[in-house]
């Protein structure tokens, strides 16, 4: 068998289209059970059912009566595991079998090897109680035994250039080898020839190699030919291999800080602890301390993830890791056949061999098939080497999901899908990587959606985060020194405010600002008179364009990723030319593609990606509405106007103006300091704020967390779940607070959130936009902390202001203030300026119905409390509970004052519902 030994030799075993595992099955054991007949075995059955489970074949040996088990294994997509040997072990010692024997078209995992090699080291007949016939020894028996003739005295074609690859196919109509070749100097099989098992004659009938072409085996993807005149149209299709092996591309990268394509590693910020932890990854490959061998990057549209790719080459290259780490990343917008993952694997080892990574010839490596990588001697050399250099190769692909698009390329998931099954079970120092949007929506019943999910368990996830205000701080550093001066804090907060984080958006910002300022400096102040409007940035790429240029990069939007070859003969390699120039479109490899696919979107439906609001007003809803209702619709209206007729600071009224502006409602003229209003009614304008507040993240995280529609969350609660959205090293805690309970007072504000008596929170998804200002839930003397009922007005006076409200057209007087401050405590109104209310009481019933509104509030409770363990305490013990309840520092007088008010609203609800303090 020393010949043998010169060739990878595997088994396949071949089912029909929709056959399943059983059928499978059923021939190997079919198999088996001729190899036992051959070695002198009788009573051989099958499927044998003992205590506990079921036996593959039971067989005797006719000279000594000994009983053996028998386990068939026909994987193809993964390796054998311990726990398969322990299993057959465990049966062999409890129902007193001589020997169990593992019969597999698939090689051993790691562990399972460990078991059979400790029973190598066992005594003769201990080692005899476990027989394993893995792919090789399973055709060495079948050739001693003379059931399959030696795959060297096939008849090979002299102009056939086979590989070392021999694969014993086991089908229902008969067994085979097939012999793998490449044509010309592609490094990839295209060819399968295929010879009867048994005589070893090729097959020339060209009905059985069509019916064994389209069953299910690593080699389907390749042409199957029955006799040598076919090799001469192979030859085309190796050329057609080659020409696609050219075709393939690495991830492409900016040019200069400007350019939208992936940025320069010098130019690329933060990410740095996902980079640290990747590398750190790779590190456990070559310290053999993980098993796994996939990996992915996950992040939306625009959140830079090929910038990331980029950047994590960049760092297996740096001084401390390039003799080390081999990364190659390829564009997967490029592909165009279903031979693609086995191309690109070859392009990543002839690029290792290229830059000195590993030693070979090169364009040497050559890949069998998509489910046999490694099988190759040109690649098992490659595996040696980054064993024995303890080195790791890594293919990323890029884009991946850009595949999903293209219908002619469905086929390729069933490549990638045997190209990670193989990898991840040969567990050499060879890792799949893949970058994957995680805001597209692939179908279930798309072959890629069963891809990526069924190797959920077997991949490490990394996913990109927005980013910091430290990075976006590290990139408008960037912007200042590309642009040789200092940017302005007004301009560099208005950018950070924007971005909210968004690497696309921030980029967008920036690529904007330095095209403006590059030509005129001094035009800063400018920037900052409006929201930057990202839907009309966009805009102005396509402004300048004629009707041709606009329908040219329609098409490669449609089309993406386009030829380029047909793309010119259609609209005219100028047109390509212009588009190129204005950065507008990218070529890679013969395609053409839209510089980002956020600006492909927007090319074909004119719309923006929703983008999550982050943003936080600095402003209370209080002082935001009197500035609303001071402006005149379509008017400008001076800020120092403002402060007089409000009474607020210079920096007060910058804070409100900037923050109605990022709401939408707004535009901010800074140089000439003057603010308007965008829409022209009081709804609309509302509408614009309910619509930003609505879509903020804070709020869908909240949603997230307790569910829409939640009920009884505490602002301890809301805050604790609001930290988790900022990063620690950017926010104290403090600030985190103030932000959660900013968050909650402009909720309230627009009815988004309601409180209820008890001081907890619930999200009110019944209420409808307000209409207008005075529908705006606004309680001034509540400074965003926690709403507390403090019996500012008697009882009595109280129960006037209700009745009057009662009628119509009631007008508040300054003597209501009080009264209509409890109200709002109490929930029962919104506002003091023209109340109405929330829930209207009956009139009949109307002081027991304010009595139970009363008797719910905490600082009711407490105050029942306090007078409970002394009914004669004086208001200021009362006001110290009060201080207490809130949290907060009070003066003596003002404890004095809550505790006499309370005080009254206890007697009176006890005289009224009879009731003594408990």
């Amino acid at each position: 068998m020393a010949v043998i030994d010169s060739y990878d030799l595997s088994i396949e075993v071949t089912v029909k289209e929709g056959d399943n595992s059983t059928q499978r099955g059923a021939l190997l054991e079919t198999l088996a059970k001729r190899v036992l007949v051959s070695l002198q075995y009788e009573h051989v059955t099958t499927d044998i059912r003992v205590t506990g489970c079921e036996l593959d074949i039971v067989a005797r040996d006719k000279q000594s009566t000994a009983q053996v088990i028998v386990e068939c294994k026909a994987y193809r997509d993964r390796t054998i595991s311990a726990d398969v040997l322990t299993k057959m072990l465990g049966n062999l010692f409890v129902h007193g079998y001589s020997s169990a024997w593992l019969i597999t078209t698939t090689n051993l995992g790691k562990d399972a090897k460990g078991v059979v090699d400790k029973f190598k080291e066992k005594s003769i007949d201990e080692r005899q109680k476990l027989r394993v016939y893995g792919p090789k020894e399973l055709i060495e028996l079948l050739i001693s035994t003379g059931q399959i003739c030696s795959p060297e005295t096939l008849p090979l074609p002299a102009a056939l250039h086979a590989l070392s690859a021999r694969t014993l196919l086991l089908t229902d109509v008969g067994e085979y080898w097939a012999v793998t070749a490449v044509g010309g100097d592609s490094g990839v099989a295209d060819t399968v020839m295929v010879f009867d098992a048994a005589s070893g004659k090729a097959v020339a009938s060209t009905a059985l190699i069509q019916q064994l072409s389209e069953r299910d085996s690593n080699l389907r993807s390749l042409r199957w030919i029955s006799a040598e005149e076919e090799l001469a149209t192979s030859s085309l299709m190796a050329e057609g291999l080659r020409q696609e092996l050219d075709s393939i591309a690495p991830v492409p990268v900016a040019d200069d800080w400007s350019d939208y394509r992936p940025a320069r590693p010098e130019d690329f910020v933060g990410r740095d602890e996902i980079l640290a932890d990747i590398v750190k990854f790779f590190e456990e490959i070559r310290a053999s301390t993980s098993g796994t061998r996939l990996l992915a990057i996950k992040a939306p549209s625009g959140w830079g993830k090929s910038s990331f790719l980029v950047k994590l080459r960049s760092t297996c290259l740096n001084i401390r890791n390039r003799n080390k780490f081999f990364l190659y990343s390829v564009d997967c917008r490029t592909a165009t056949s279903q031979r693609y993952p086995e191309l690109a694997l070859k392009r990543c080892f002839d690029e290792a061999i290229d830059s000195d990574f590993v030693t070979g010839e090169k364009n040497s490596s050559r890949i069998t098939s998509a489910g046999q990588p490694f099988s190759d001697s040109s690649i098992q050399s490659i595996l040696e080497q980054l064993r024995q250099q303890n080195k790791v190769i890594v293919l990323f692909f890029d884009q991946f999901e850009e595949i999903t698009t293209k219908q002619e390329l469905s086929d390729l998931f069933l490549q990638i899908k045997m190209l990670c099954a193989a990898v991840q079970s040969a567990n050499e120092n060879v890792l799949l990587g893949f970058s994957w949007k995680t805001d597209g929506s692939i179908p279930t019943d798309h072959p890629a959606y069963h891809v990526w999910h069924s190797f959920a368990d077997h991949r490490r996830e990394f996913d990109l985060p927005l980013f910091s205000k430290a990075d976006t701080g590290k990139l408008l550093t960037g912007l200042s020194k590309e642009l040789r001066q200092p940017i302005e804090p007004s301009l560099r907060r208005l950018l950070t405010e924007h971005c909210q984080g968004y690497p696309w958006l921030l980029k967008k910002l920036c690529v904007h600002v330095f095209q403006v300022l590059k030509t005129q400096p001094t035009r800063q102040r400018e920037l900052l008179e409006r929201a930057l409007d990202i839907a009309a940035l966009f805009q102005k790429d396509l402004s300048d364009l004629n009707a041709t240029q606009v329908a040219c990069l329609e098409k490669i939007a449609l089309d993406s990723p386009a030829d380029l070859f047909r793309i010119s003969e259609q609209f005219g390699e100028e047109t390509v030319s212009a588009l190129t120039q204005r950065r507008l479109i990218v070529r890679n490899s013969g395609k053409l593609v839209v510089y980002w696919d956020i600006f492909r979107d927007y090319v074909l439906t004119k719309q923006i990606p929703a983008i999550p609001t982050r943003y936080m007003p600095v402003s209370s809803p209080a002082s935001a509405k009197s500035v609303l209702e001071s402006l005149t619709v379509r008017q400008q209206t001076q800020l120092s106007v403002l402060e007089q007729k409000l009474g607020l600071g210079v920096a007060t009224i910058d804070n409100i103006a900037r923050d109605l502006v990022m709401m939408g409602v707004c535009q901010y003229d800074r140089k000439n300091a003057k603010l308007k209003l965008v829409h022209r009614t009081e709804q609309e304008t509302i509408a614009a704020g309910y619509r930003f507040l609505s879509s903020h993240s804070l709020l869908k995280r909240l949603v997230d967390q307790f569910g829409t529609g939640f009920r009884g969350i505490s602002l301890a609660q809301i805050e604790t779940s609001v930290s988790g959205a900022f990063d620690a090293h950017d926010y104290a805690g403090k600030t985190i607070r103030v932000i959660a309970l900013r968050l909650v007072a402009w909720l309230l504000a627009y009815g988004i959130l309601t409180m209820d008596a008890d001081e907890t929170l619930t999200h009110d998804t019944s209420k409808s936009v307000p209409a207008s200002y005075d529908e705006l839930r606004i309680d001034k003397r509540r400074r965003g902390t926690a709403r507390i009922f403090t019996g500012g007005s008697p009882p009595a006076r109280v129960l006037d202001v209700i009745r009057s409200m009662h009628g119509d057209g009631y007008t508040p007087v300054p003597t209501d203030k009080n009264s209509l401050y409890a109200l709002i405590g109490l929930g029962i109104i919104s506002t003091a300026v023209a109340p109405t209310f929330i829930e209207k009481p009956s009139k009949d019933k109307m002081e027991v119905w304010l009595a139970s509104k009363v008797l719910g509030q905490p600082s009711i409770r407490a105050t029942r409390e306090v007078l409970r363990r002394n009914p004669s305490a004086p208001p200021l013990e009362v006001g110290n509970a009060i201080e207490a309840l809130a949290k907060t520092k009070l003066s003596e007088a003002t404890k004095r004052r809550y505790g006499s008010g309370l005080t009254v609203w206890v007697n009176w609800i006890h005289s009224l519902l009879l009731v003594k303090p408990t």
